[in-house]
């Protein structure tokens, strides 16, 4: 910023590192909170009754997971190998726009050559609605995987985060009209709870980093916009969202096959902490008071 004329004096630097701080800090307290064994365990617990309940406990091609990830059209490059006298640029596009990809698999597969069959919509913010995650559901998610239309509907369990843009109330209807059970997954437990973010969204980035990396060096000086990320994440989401990755993603989050005792006390590690740092300040009102003081 300095560079360019707007410079931060000290304290505005301290300003920016104490909203950073806070930032991070509410971050930390709502992952601690909610990464807790009790928490974790009434997940586990309710799961298994829902497998149960609607005879799931064999079906991998009925358990599926459905999340949304924001791919920015600035991309990040890739370390560059030159001359060590030479000071390396790499050259990254603007940040224009935020395109959020919907997604969803099962335990047993994908759909082959779903992409080019994918819908697509548009909202203000960049980011996914009610009526856009809506419309992927009736329209999409209903025709590739095979959810059942009259009567004696075999049960299909949806595993989802419980973001305000998935809650709907005509989804809601429309998911018991096709026997579809709606399951939010915690809060903040999507490091460990939901298989697209442990082991699909990842690979996505990595390999979506990598196509934007060889599209600017065959197109020097152009810009990566929203218009291209469609075809920049085409190959990364087939690979991302291969049999291989999902299998795996459902197997690590213990879904499919399911297992209930799964998670490691050491994952459960900063809810412990939390916890007993909030019982400690309970019980010392003075510590409190010393606390409150700290800008």
């Amino acid at each position: 910023m300095a560079s360019i004329g707007y410079g931060y004096n000290k304290i505005g630097i301290q300003s920016l590192a104490r909203d950073y701080a806070l930032s991070v800090k509410e971050y930390t307290q709502q992952l601690a909170e909610s990464t807790s064994r009790e928490t974790l365990d009434r997940y586990y617990k309710k799961l298994g009754t829902i497998l149960t309940k609607y005879n799931l406990q064999g079906k991998p091609e009925r358990i599926f997971n459905v999340d949304e990830k924001g791919i920015n059209t600035e991309h990040y490059p890739p370390k560059l190998v030159c001359d060590k006298a030479t000071k390396p640029q790499a050259i990254s596009s603007t940040r224009s726009a935020t395109i959020t990809i919907v997604a969803g698999g099962n335990a047993l597969e994908i759909e082959p050559g779903c992409i080019p069959r994918s819908p697509e919509g548009m909202s203000e913010s960049d980011w996914s609605n009610n009526q856009l995650f809506h419309d992927y559901m009736t329209t999409h998610f209903i025709k590739y995987a095979s959810v059942p239309v009259g009567k004696d509907l075999e049960p299909t369990l949806l595993l989802y985060d419980g973001q305000k843009s998935h809650i709907n109330l005509t989804l809601k209807e429309w998911a018991k009209k096709h026997n579809v059970v709606l399951f939010v997954l915690p809060a903040h437990t999507s490091h460990l709870t939901q298989p697209l973010d442990v082991g699909v969204f990842g690979p996505l980035k990595s390999m979506y980093n990598k196509e934007s990396q060889l599209y600017m060096q065959r197109n020097p000086g152009i810009n990566i916009s929203k218009y291209q990320v469609a075809e920049l994440t085409n190959k990364p989401y087939i690979r991302a969202m291969s049999p291989e990755n999902l299998k795996s993603s459902f197997r690590k989050t213990e879904i499919y096959p399911f297992n209930n005792n799964i998670i490691d006390d050491s994952q459960v590690t900063p809810s412990v902490i939390y916890i007993e740092f909030v019982k400690m300040r309970k019980r010392q009102p003075v510590f409190q008071k010393i606390l409150s003081r700290i800008p």
